[in-house]
């Protein structure tokens, strides 16, 4: 792909950026972080990585934004970086979805290595990261995206700003009077208001759906080595997982309706 190319796409992800004034509480651990070393935002599709990191771009003129799932086979991620750092003055690099990748890790390690500059990047692969994150030692800090907590949700959802509550303070019942009237919003944040895209959505659970199968079809392949028939077993599995009673769920009867032993490795 084209360094032209590369920077358009740059551009439009800052437009996408500006129309989302709103951030996610992470967003100020992420701009606080100081030091030599890069990070990485590890966390479900949805949660708003992407968002995060074209936010970022938009905020800091020497950051670039490069979503490595657009890159084409024959791209060098490694030469892509240090000619857009020579020659265009970037020093902060945003990696979306750094998973998609040939080889993350040692990408990481060279640039860290032998240029100036660094990164931040994004993966929706927790437990591959998690791995590399070992191999890259000092190199990198990994900073966990999870899902809206309530309070999060009734801050983007209603404009509701109330203290936080630890699982100390309500075991010995010190909440404030807020914390009780914004009770009335619980049942609609465990229907689908965990995640951000559901403030844009009426019905969010389709989407989810969406959002599985991009994880099953894309992700997984992406990390580990499954044939077809695994990867229909895990939809089987999720779709037996979630319409089960806890007490239903054990070792056999998974492997009586997905049609798979108890020992293999699916399970």
């Amino acid at each position: 792909m084209s360094i032209q190319r590369l920077l358009e796409l740059h551009e439009l992800a800052k437009q996408d950026g500006r129309a989302y004034p709103r951030k996610r509480f992470l967003a100020k651990q992420l701009v606080s972080e100081e030091g030599k070393h890069f990070v990485g935002i590890v966390g479900a599709r949805g949660t708003g990585k992407t968002i995060l990191l074209r936010q970022y771009a938009l905020e800091h003129d020497d950051a670039f934004y490069l979503s490595a799932d657009t890159l084409e086979h024959d791209d060098d991620a490694w030469e892509t970086i240090r000619g857009l750092s020579e020659h265009y003055g970037f020093r902060t690099f945003l990696l979306d979805e750094i998973h998609f990748l040939p080889d993350a890790t040692a990408l990481l390690k060279r640039v860290y290595d032998f240029l100036d500059v660094r990164i931040l990047f994004s993966s929706s692969v927790a437990l591959a990261m998690h791995a590399s994150a070992h191999d890259l030692s000092r190199r990198v800090r990994l900073l966990k995206l999870h899902v809206f907590s309530f309070r999060e949700y009734l801050a983007f959802a209603h404009g509701m700003s109330i203290p936080q509550l630890d699982l100390d303070a309500i075991t010995a019942e010190r909440w404030e009077p807020e914390h009780l009237r914004a009770g009335r919003f619980f049942d609609t944040y465990l229907r689908g208001g965990l995640l951000p895209f559901s403030l844009e959505e009426s019905q969010p659970m389709g989407f989810l759906e969406s959002i599985i199968e991009k994880v099953i079809a894309k992700d997984i392949p992406a990390v580990a080595r499954l044939v077809l028939d695994e990867l229909e077993s895990i939809r089987r599995l999720l779709r037996f997982v979630g319409r089960s009673k806890i007490d239903g769920i054990n070792y056999s009867s998974l492997s009586r309706n997905l049609g798979i032993t108890k020992y293999n490795n699916i399970c």
